[in-house]
């Protein structure tokens, strides 16, 4: 304050989270492991045996890999400010972002777990100061990818083919759009867009990958799709509350209204926040309870106290 004095309650700056296991049709949730870290992004690998997750360390991001099986969490490259992972469809590759040579350069990289060799994907785009992964299609050639160039506004979704080592943006609306997912028939796609709702976001639908044909299927705001396992919709996150809308897909589409399919208050990191396994139990972060403050902290004279 002008008189300096400061006012503050305690509280801890480094929180760390449980991931957790929902099966939605029984309505039960249990840990997956009982370690706590301060998790940040996952991807579930194809057959569920693995997780690939972020954890930071004083705010930097590493890659580890969690064996379900055995609850074991290691690391499998040196480097750090490794971001958004995603698996192959054969589970033998994992994709992510990183700026580890500059904070503000995005590059996407390849890890082989055969070879044990990761690869940089030279796709030859301007200097991205934001590329995140979130989505891979069914034959493993192609990356759904969001980000935004320097010099650019907003996020846009962007396609990389990996064996062409090729990024072509496929929006260009000058509006936040981001994690975008394909369906079965990779002939539709879902994202997050602030389009219609004026810094919060909502839900969209739209043919892939001519972005022709959008439609918005969330009622109110709604962030984070994805498809459920057997394609017939999409589930998404609004607050603490995860949609569900059933899809029929085609020349000529039938989309139902969204319908509550379970809430709860899970933790919401930067970017999507859950995972769904093959056979639709999703997965999950959820915090430390929060304990209410029972003083406040008042320092006098804050400006002449000593660090």
């Amino acid at each position: 304050s002008e008189n300096d004095i400061l006012v503050y309650l305690k509280g801890s700056s480094n929180p760390v989270f449980q991931l957790n296991i929902l099966d939605p049709v029984a309505d039960k949730v249990k840990p997956l492991i009982e370690k706590m870290e301060r998790f940040g992004q996952f991807s579930v690998s194809p057959d569920g045996g693995k997780i690939a997750v972020e954890i930071y360390n004083d705010q930097i991001s590493e890659l580890n890999l969690l064996d379900v099986s055995r609850s074991r969490l290691n690391t499998f490259v040196n480097s750090k400010h490794n971001y958004t992972p995603v698996w192959s469809p054969d589970g033998t590759k994992l994709y992510y972002s990183s700026n580890r040579t500059d904070p503000t350069h995005f590059d996407i990289y390849e890890y082989d777990f055969n070879q044990r060799k990761e690869r940089k994907l030279e796709l030859g785009v301007s200097t991205m100061k934001v590329f995140n992964i979130s989505d891979i299609s069914a034959d493993g050639d192609r990356l759904l990818c969001f980000g935004a160039e320097q010099g650019a506004g907003r996020n846009e979704l962007y396609l990389v083919d990996i064996k062409q080592e090729k990024a072509i943006r496929v929006t260009d609306n000058n509006v936040s759009e981001w994690g975008a997912v394909f369906s079965l028939d990779e002939q539709w796609v879902s994202y997050t867009s602030e389009k219609d709702m004026e810094g919060s976001y909502a839900i969209y639908l739209n043919r892939f990958p001519d972005m022709t044909d959008e439609i918005r299927i969330s009622a109110g705001g709604g962030e984070e799709p994805k498809w459920l396992p057997d394609g017939s919709g999409v589930y998404y996150r609004n607050g603490s509350k995860w949609m569900r809308v059933s899809l029929k897909l085609g020349e000529e589409l039938q989309i139902d209204e969204p319908e509550l399919f379970f809430e709860g208050e899970y933790v919401n990191v930067r970017g999507p926040s859950h995972d769904v396994f093959p056979d639709g139990r999703i997965l999950l972060l959820k915090g430390e309870e929060w304990v209410q403050p029972t003083e406040i902290n008042v320092i006098i004279n804050a400006l002449d106290v000593e660090p």
